[in-house]
C-alpha cells in the first residue's frame, strides 16, 4: 500500500448479534426466532465493502486488548487485506457489541455498546494516519470530541471527509464536526436515513431547500435514504436529486445497505478525486454495492461467523493437542541429550 493511496476509515468494529423473528411474534416479549452472528460496525462494514472492490483501506479504531471479539475482527482485516497498523489495543475498554431485533428483513430496534468512544485517541498516530491517506471516512459511533478532533486534523491536512449518521440517537454527534468561517462545508458527504435526518435536521421536510440542509449538515453533499423509496441527494449548489432503489427481486436483509451506499460513493471519489452526480456512473456503482448487501443476511458479505468459528471447545482441544505434541518433542530431545551424556560419561570412565 503506497503512501497517500488508501482510504482511512475511522470508527467502530465489533461483534453483531442479529435476532430474526416473524411479524406474528411482535406482541410477545420473548419472541421465537433465529440468530445470526457476525462482525460489524458501520466503519467496519464500509471498510470491508471498499476492500472487496479493490480499494486500499486503512482502519483506525480502539479495540479491547485480549478480547475474543478482537481476535475475530483482526482475522477479518487480514482476510480482506485491510491495513490495521494504526489500531489502538487497550485493556480497560468495555466489550463492544450490537444486538439487533430484525422483523420482515428490517431493523426494528437495537442495543449497542461501542468501546472506541471510551478511548483516548492517540493524536500523533491519528494525525500520521490521516496525513498519509487519500481521504477520511468516519461515523457517529465516535464520541463527539473524537469527531471534532478527527475532522480538525483532516481539514488541517486538506483531506475530504465522508461521514455516516449510524442511528437517530447518535447522528446528532455530527454537529461536532469542526468548521470555520473559511470552511462552512467541512464534510464532502453526510449520509443519513430519513429517521436520522428528522432527528438531526431542524424541522426537516423532504422538499426543504437543499442549501439549508447542506448548511445544517456542514456538508457539500447530503444523502438521505428512505428504504424502498430510494434516496435523495441535496447539494451545496442548491440541487435536489431523487433516485429509485436498485431493482432487487430477493432481499434477505436491509441491514448494511446504508453503509454500502457510503462505501460506493467513497469508491467513486477514490477513482475520480471528487463526488459528482452528473451522468450515471456513480448511481450504477451505488446500485451494485447495495445489491450485493441485500443478498445476504448480515451487513457485509464477509461479516457472517462461519460454522465452528465460535466453537471454543474445539479450539481449546486443538491448542492443547499442539502443546502436547510440542512437549513430546521437547521430552524426546532432552532424553536424547541425557542419553548421549550418559554414554560419553561411561566411555571416559572405563578408559
Amino acid at each position: 500500500m503506497k503512501d497517500k493511496d488508501y482510504v482511512l476509515v475511522i470508527g467502530s468494529a465489533h461483534l453483531d448479534i442479529l435476532a430474526y423473528y416473524d411479524k406474528c411474534e411482535e406482541e410477545f416479549i420473548d419472541k421465537k426466532g433465529s440468530f445470526e452472528y457476525s462482525i460489524g460496525g458501520t466503519a467496519f462494514n464500509i471498510a470491508v465493502d471498499l476492500a472487496r472492490h479493490s480499494v486500499p483501506v486503512c482502519f483506525y479504531t480502539a479495540l479491547k486488548k485480549g478480547s475474543l471479539a478482537t481476535e475475530f475482527i483482526i482475522k477479518r482485516f487480514k482476510k480482506n487485506l485491510i491495513n490495521y497498523n494504526y489500531i489502538q489495543f487497550e485493556e480497560l475498554l468495555p466489550e463492544s457489541g450490537f444486538i439487533a431485533h430484525m422483523s420482515e428483513k428490517n431493523l426494528i430496534s437495537a442495543v449497542s455498546c461501542m468501546g472506541v468512544e471510551n478511548a483516548t485517541l492517540n493524536t500523533e498516530t491519528l494525525s500520521s494516519a490521516i496525513e498519509n491517506s487519500k481521504f477520511v471516512v468516519m461515523e457517529c459511533n465516535l464520541a463527539p470530541h473524537q469527531i471534532n478532533t478527527v475532522s480538525k486534523l483532516a481539514l488541517s491536512a486538506s483531506k475530504m471527509i465522508f461521514m455516516g449518521g449510524v442511528s437517530e440517537s447518535k447522528v446528532k454527534r455530527a454537529k461536532n464536526v469542526y468548521s470555520s468561517e473559511e470552511n462552512q462545508y467541512p464534510l464532502e458527504l453526510l449520509s443519513v436515513s430519513q429517521k436520522e435526518a428528522k432527528a438531526f435536521l431542524k424541522d426537516y421536510r423532504p422538499n426543504e431547500d437543499p442549501l439549508n440542509i447542506c448548511k445544517q449538515a456542514k456538508a457539500k453533499n447530503v444523502v438521505i435514504t428512505n428504504g424502498e423509496q430510494g434516496f435523495s441527494v441535496y447539494t451545496e449548489k442548491g440541487e435536489k436529486l431523487d433516485f429509485n432503489p436498485p431493482d432487487v427481486k430477493t432481499v434477505k436483509s436491509t441491514s448494511g445497505a446504508g453503509d454500502a451506499l457510503i462505501a460506493a460513493i467513497c469508491n467513486y471519489a477514490y477513482d475520480n478525486g471528487n463526488v459528482s452526480w452528473k451522468g450515471s456512473s456513480i448511481i450504477e456503482l451505488i446500485y451494485s454495492y447495495i445489491e450485493e448487501i441485500l443478498s445476504v443476511n448480515t451487513a457485509t458479505i464477509d461479516g457472517s461467523m462461519k460454522d465452528g468459528e465460535l466453537n471454543f471447545e474445539k479450539d481449546e482441544e486443538g491448542k492443547l493437542e499442539k502443546e502436547f505434541k510440542l512437549s513430546d518433542k521437547i521430552n524426546i530431545i532432552i532424553g536424547v541429550i541425557i542419553a548421549l551424556g550418559t554414554i560419553i560419561l561411561v566411555y571416559f570412565t572405563w578408559r
